[in-house]
């Protein structure tokens, strides 16, 4: 579901960062469509890439570099794919808020701190420490060694980034944040396999930094 997931995700990033600047109504079906898709895969998932994507858009819109038919437009094309997976998880389960999954394995995801389902107290400060964990082996899953993140910031730091950029550090940071309330967010037995549709985000700040350092470094 990872996969499926992720490549819808990627298609509305890709569709958000080009809607800046443009007037395109398609563009708009296009970021909500592939969310909505998403949402069939992963809900809480899409829910972490589609809030900073709104947010982004909406100040598109705020700033009168859009037009309010994107976000409305947008928004509408992700509402039958939503709407279909609820009619869906109504259909199997009886509840339209409640999905296969959590009827085969009872408490297996849930939000909240507390005890887990494995008996593990889940606290804030573990949550942190889970953070902190997370982030070191998403520098090796990245670029494939311990310091992948550095291009990153020090790309972020220069300035030179287009602003699009800033969109693609906004989601995995939200996505840290979002998972803090999830117990472990399964780093502990399979890695930070719930980021791994954030993964390609961060390859490609990686890149771009790599490339404006190197600019920097033969001026």
């Amino acid at each position: 579901s990872e996969l499926t997931s992720g490549f819808f995700l990627l298609i509305a990033v890709n569709a958000a960062i080009r809607l800046d600047g443009r007037r395109s109504l398609l563009l708009a079906v296009v970021v909500g469509a592939a969310v909505g898709a998403a949402y069939c895969a992963r809900p809480y998932t899409a829910l972490i890439f589609g809030f900073p994507l709104g947010i982004w858009i909406a100040w598109r819109w705020f700033r009168r570099e859009l037009p309010l038919g994107v976000p409305i437009v947008g928004a509408a094309a992700a509402l039958p794919f939503i709407a279909a997976y609820l009619w869906i998880n109504s259909e199997l389960t009886g509840s339209a808020w409640v999905t296969p999954y959590a009827i085969n394995f009872p408490g297996r995801f849930r939000l909240g701190f507390g005890q887990d389902t494995f008996g593990v107290i889940h606290t804030p400060q573990l949550a942190l420490a889970v953070m902190g964990l997370t982030l070191v082996e998403l520098n090796v899953w990245s670029l494939g060694w311990p310091l992948s993140l550095i291009p990153i910031i020090a790309g972020l730091w220069l300035g030179r980034l287009r602003r699009g950029a800033w969109l693609l550090a906004a989601i995995p940071l939200f996505a840290l944040v979002a998972h803090m309330p999830v117990p472990m967010a399964g780093v502990h037995d399979t890695g930070p396999l719930y980021y791994l549709e954030v993964l390609p985000l961060l390859v490609i700040l990686a890149a771009r930094g790599l490339i404006e350092l190197g600019r920097r470094l033969g001026e």
